[in-house]
């Protein structure tokens, strides 16, 4: 930048205090930055450059969407429906934004403007909206190379400057294809020196085998955040199996142990895991496993976009744990915690409850099955109106 360029910056800004909403009270002025600038943002790469944009859902990590909601504004329930909306559902279902899909949608039709147009009205304004979104605003991200972008202090420039090094709130959103958790959970059983990255990998592995990398450079990268107060990591895989087969531990540990020393409040938040394959070496069993660290149970989508060998997309349906759904019969007189309750006694006595029930198929009553408190009732009911005794076909 020469002499010229550098005094016409320093004229525009002198002019820019003499502009009326500069000779406001700066009280006032923040107030209207704040008003401006939303709770919680999105920020991306696209085509290189990096993109700000709103977050349409602050609250989106609700603990109970099955992936129903993916549904809004398609028309279910009678609606004519074609081939362009199960192309749409599908694509929520699959979305690495995970429960953000319509901040998803939202960014796609964001074309400059926005959160990046107002970083870019003049220099004072820009200051003092990067300063409220470094301090009061949440961050979103999607994307591993973009946290990247973020923690790494090697990287040269930044459209915030060293200032991003401040932010005070991080929400990681990764929906990852189910082998990078699986490498991952590999390289921990046997760990060594050398890098995930191999060169003599197929395309598809080298994409799954650089995705491990940069989540294990983000862990160790992350405590470079000095002003980070609260971590918030949403996990899932992009596969219709259970949740549970995925080792938390292998992939999430090392973010406790990059942050330990700190006063950062970590949360994880992640699908409801299968009670016949918990395990408390692999997975996160208590809400409370460390002073800093709380685990978030969430109900996984039951509902996934696939795509078939036409390249197309379609809808299926496959649910983890909970699969029984409120008023299923016979439990149809149990509350959503009793009925998980049950469900969950199922399964530790080695009932498959997706075999059995769900995909329909029948329990033998002599097979040593117990009752209990809450079942038990429930048949004694059903005989009753019938006048005689139920074998398992007759109850499912």
């Amino acid at each position: 930048m020469n002499m010229a360029t550098n005094a016409s910056i320093d004229a525009d800004t002198h002019l820019q205090r003499y502009s009326r909403f500069f000779q406001l009270p700066h009280d006032i002025q923040r107030l209207i930055y704040e008003a401006l600038v939303p709770s919680a943002v999105h920020i991306q790469v696209r085509e290189g450059r990096t993109i700000v944009s709103k977050c349409a859902s602050p609250q989106a990590m609700d603990e109970e969407d099955d992936g129903e909601s993916r549904r809004e504004g398609l028309p279910f329930g009678g609606g004519k429906w074609n081939f362009e909306d199960t192309h749409i559902h599908a694509q929520r279902l699959r979305s690495c934004w995970g429960p953000h899909w319509r901040c998803e949608e939202l960014a796609r039709k964001t074309r400059g403007g926005g959160l990046t147009g107002l970083l870019s009205v003049c220099k004072t304004f820009s200051v003092e909206v990067r300063e409220v979104l470094i301090k009061e605003t949440t961050w979103n991200v999607a994307h591993s190379a973009t946290v990247l972008r973020l923690v790494e202090t090697t990287a040269r420039r930044h459209f915030l400057g060293q200032a991003i090094r401040d932010i005070r709130r991080l929400d990681i959103t990764l929906r990852l294809p189910l082998a990078v958790f699986t490498m991952i959970e590999n390289r921990t059983a046997s760990p060594s020196n050398v890098s995930i990255h191999d060169t003599h990998v197929s395309e598809a592995e080298d994409s799954i085998a650089s995705q491990a990398d940069k989540w294990l450079q983000i862990c160790a990268s992350v405590s470079q955040l000095k002003s980070l107060s609260r971590l918030r990591v949403w996990l899932d895989h992009d596969q219709t199996d259970y949740w549970a087969k995925i080792n938390e531990r292998a992939f999430l540990e090392p973010v406790v142990q990059s942050l330990e020393r700190s006063e950062v409040k970590i949360s994880f938040h992640l699908p409801l895991l299968n009670p016949a394959m918990e395990t408390a070496h692999r997975h996160f069993l208590e809400p409370k496993s460390a002073a800093n660290l709380t685990v978030v149970r969430r109900v996984r989508q039951h509902y996934h976009g696939i795509v078939n060998s036409q390249g197309r997309l379609f809808v299926i349906s496959r649910g983890d744990f909970p699969l029984l759904d409120i008023g299923s019969y016979p439990f149809e007189d149990l509350n959503k915690e009793e009925l998980r309750s049950v469900e969950r006694k199922l399964w530790e006595q080695g009932i498959d409850v997706q075999h059995e029930l769900v995909d329909g198929g029948s329990w033998p009553h002599d097979g040593g099955w117990e009752f209990d408190e809450y079942i038990e009732p429930q048949i004694i009911k059903r005989e009753q109106e019938l006048g005689r005794s139920l074998n398992w076909d007759d109850i499912l």
